[in-house]
């Protein structure tokens, strides 16, 4: 009987450790957007990877998780095609309109 308590005890906090890792992971994708981005996006991808190995399908906290994974991608890919196009554009081939000739 104890035993089991205490498995019940362990399994209700490790489930409370991955929706509070849900809800970090969700909050750094989202503040990620606004303030610091590069490397706040790769921070919650890991977070919510994390909660998503400790939540099944249908717990509470598995949305926010999935949630925060799919916002820290889109802006990681969004950040790179921008550094991209950044530096791109200081080579100086700036595409059919550009002129070189001085």
């Amino acid at each position: 009987m104890l035993l089991k308590n205490q498995q019940a005890m362990e399994t209700k906090l490790l489930k409370d450790i991955g929706r509070s890792m849900a809800n970090d992971a969700l909050l750094a994708s989202i503040v990620g957007i606004f303030i610091c981005g590069i490397l706040l996006e790769p921070y919650a991808i890991y977070k919510a990877r994390q909660a998503k190995n400790i939540l099944q399908p249908g717990e509470e906290g598995r949305g926010k998780a999935t949630a925060a994974e799919v916002i820290g991608w889109i802006l990681v890919i969004l950040m790179v095609a921008a550094a991209f196009l950044f530096f791109y554009s200081l080579t100086g081939t700036g595409g059919p309109y550009y002129n070189n000739t001085y």
